[in-house]
Formats: structure tokens, sequence, C-alpha cells
């Protein structure tokens, strides 16, 4: 990773923070609310500048990641002046609650208006392939099952096995867990509406450092190396049988010699049970052989009416992620800052566009995860507030403190769990 690399990824992160928290700023001081200092970055002060007339102080720290805001009144264990009117706690509830809600609002406006730039200029193809409606297909590769089904490019997806694909994502994630199941897709074309049944290819996701497949590519010698099995390879036929692969791997009990294609070259390897077995443990996905569009420069409506509705979707998307993380209650696609860098990193390298796209990604991230009901975040400050305007009452306050305290322990505990994940995830 460059240097270059790093200073893309502190901006970007420190962007989104900056965003959010200039949200709290600019609400608390529209209401009257005093704020004693506004700082990008953590540790000694390198620069500080404090505008005359105004009560806050706005400084460069030397650990030049994040920012953060200080509000009079609003940490719940500051003693409060009850006369003093210029304190969060003194104001209306209508102040108090647009003040917490404008830090996530801020991402939100601040995504909508980088999204109707990048579509200006065109938004990466992954993110349409993610976002864009409707399921349009690009391009069909030859001899694929989709092209023997007889699909073809400017076709529509509508459905795949009963289920409504409105994006190209939708149609893969409905594809991806089926290797070698016949699957049902409903196709727009010319105004008509049909079915076609379509085989998935079953090809391998991913092989992890510590796996079986690893290992067993690690025992093979300089010369039998590339016969192993690598991420994307597709499965062709068992023990000369094209039928039920998978299935067919389930039941394993001896080595049985695999076929399989990398870049088009067929190739042949004798593939023990344990690999087997962890290869069907979610490795090998459903690939039907199409792509969507490449990506196109937007008209301004269209460019306006995607910024609208990209993050809305975003949303939708990181919303069923946090569901699905619930119910398998996992934490897999839990990632910390070193996660985001990473993310935003690879971006990078990519060109400004992907930059900017994972920058939007981010900041509607950023801003959901915010409003989740949680102690000490902006949504459990919400909670509280919601909890006033239902019974007209304030909450204990001392109540109210303990918990936000205990929500800071625990979403720090949360976060360098995370983080010692993401970096021990670096050296595998």
């Amino acid at each position: 990773m460059g240097p270059l690399e790093i200073l893309l990824i502190i901006v970007g992160i420190s962007i989104l923070v900056i965003v959010h928290e200039s949200g709290h700023y600019l609400a608390a001081r529209a209401f009257g609310i005093r704020v004693l200092r506004y700082s990008i970055g953590f540790g000694p002060t390198l620069f500080k500048y404090q505008p005359k007339g105004s009560p806050t102080v706005f400084q460069v720290a030397a650990i030049p990641f994040l920012a953060y805001v200080q509000v009079a009144g609003m940490n719940p264990h500051e003693d409060v002046d009850p006369d003093d009117p210029e304190i969060f706690p003194n104001k209306s509830l209508f102040a108090r609650i647009v003040t917490i809600a404008a830090g996530p609002f801020a991402n939100y406006l601040a995504a909508c208006v980088i999204a109707f730039f990048i579509g200006v200029n065109g938004w990466p193809a992954w993110v349409e392939t993610l976002l864009a409606e409707p399921a349009r297909v690009g391009d069909v590769t030859p001899g694929s099952p989709a092209a023997e089904a007889g699909v073809e490019s400017g076709d529509v997806f509508v459905a795949v096995d009963g289920t409504d694909v409105p994006t190209f994502a939708a149609v893969q994630r409905a594809t991806l867990p089926h290797p070698s199941e016949t699957l049902e897709y409903v196709v727009l074309r010319d105004g008509e509406r049909f079915g076609v049944e379509v085989v998935p290819l079953p090809i391998v996701s991913r092989i992890e450092a510590s796996s079986p497949a690893a290992r067993f590519k690690r025992s093979r010698t300089l010369t039998n190396e590339a016969e192993s099995l690598l991420p994307s390879d597709v499965l062709v036929s068992i023990e000369g049988s094209e039928q039920s692969i998978t299935r067919a791997m389930r039941g394993l009990e001896a080595p049985v010699v695999l076929n399989f294609k990398r870049a088009g070259d067929e190739r042949q390897i004798t593939l023990t049970p344990e690999v087997a077995a962890y290869l069907l443990n979610d490795r090998l996905v459903g690939q039907i052989g199409v792509r969507s569009p490449e990506s196109r420069p937007y008209g301004v409506g269209e460019a306006a009416w995607a910024s609208v509705v990209y993050p809305w979707r975003l949303t939708a998307l990181q919303l069923e992620g946090i569901a699905r993380m619930v119910r398998e209650a996992s934490t897999e696609d839990l990632g910390g800052p070193v996660a985001m860098g990473q993310m935003i990193g690879s971006a990078a390298k990519q060109g400004a566009s992907h930059y900017f796209a994972m920058i939007v990604i981010l900041s509607v991230a950023l801003g959901l995860f915010n409003l989740l009901p949680l102690p000490a975040l902006d949504g459990g400050r919400l909670v509280f507030l919601g909890y006033e305007v239902v019974t007209r009452r304030r909450p204990n306050e001392r109540f109210e403190a303990w918990v936000h305290t205990l929500g800071i322990v625990f979403l720090l505990g949360v976060l360098v769990l995370v983080t010692f994940r993401d970096i021990a995830r670096l050296f595998e």
C-alpha cells in the first residue's frame, strides 16, 4: 500500500466524519446552542483558531483522523447551569431532535450530492449492478448456461424461481447459492415475458489461507501446483460424469478425479473428501454467464434522480445486511476502520469514480449506523427524545447518562475486537 493510497484512505474516512460532525455543528449553532470545540483529528493541537465573538475553538490535531464537536451540555456527565439558555439541555425538544439528527442527515445529503456528480460522469459498472433498475443484461458469455438457454444482451430479468429481482445484484444473489441446480428465470424481451430454465455453473468462490483447499494447494509440488483449485475455477465433471456435480461431492468418501476449467483450459485434479466438504460449505457459487451493461454518463435529470434513489437503495441493502447478521448471529460482515480503509484503498486503485462511489456507500452506511437505536449513538439519543415526545416529560438524567456510558464502553469493545480481526485478516 503506497503513500498516496494511505493518504486517500485517511482523507476518505475523515471526510465522512467531518461531514457528520459538521451537521451537528451547523444545527446546534442555528438554534443558538453553544459549541465549545470543533476538532479535526485527535491528540495534541497543531493549530487552533477562535473567531472574534464566536464561542467555538476550531482546531486541527496531531492525529489527522476523524473529527468531533463539543456541544455545551450534551455530555451526560457534564454539570449544567439550568439558567443558561445556550446549552443543549435547555433548548426546545425540537431543537434537540434536529441537532442530534443533523449528523446522519448530513451524511445522507453529502452522499446525494456526490452521487449526482458521479452520475453525470458515469457510475462504475459494479455500482450499477448493485443499484440500477431494471436488471438488464449486458454481455452474455458464449457457450454459458444463459447463452444455451437463449438469454440475449438487452434482456431484462424479472424474477428468479418466483422471487422478484429488481436489480442485477438481486439476480446474482438469487443465483449464487444454487450451483448445479435448475432455476427458472423470467425474462422480459421487447415487452413480452417468457421463462427459461438455467443450471448455474458451480464455480469456486474463494479459498481461505487456513482452509483444507489451501493446505492441499501448498502440499502440491511446483510441477503440479498449477493443478490446484483456485477462485473462479469452473467445475465440469466428477469421475467423468457431468450430472449433479455438487450432489456427488456431498457423498464423497474417497478421493475422486475432478475436471475443471480455468480461463477456458480444461484441467484435472484428484479431490479429497476434506477439500470437497470445504468447497461445499458456501465456497461454491452458481453463475450463468451474464454481465450487467457497461457504465455510461447520465443526463442531468437522470443523475439527479439517481442521486436521491441510489442512497435510498443502499440504505435498504444495508438494512437487509443488518437483519441477516441478526438472524444468523454472525459478525462476519461487520467491519471497522481497517475494513473501511481497505474498501476505500481498493476503490482508489480503480480510479476517481470508484473512489467517490465508495465514499457514497460508506457515507450512507455511517448515517444509517448512527441512526440505529443503540446507546451512545445518535439513534440512542433520539430514543430518549422520543420518550420525551410521547410522555411529555424528560427521562431520568442519571439513568440516561449511565445508559450512554455503558453504550460507549460496549461499542468501543466491539470496535477493538473487529479492528483486531480485520488486522489479522490482512496477514492471512
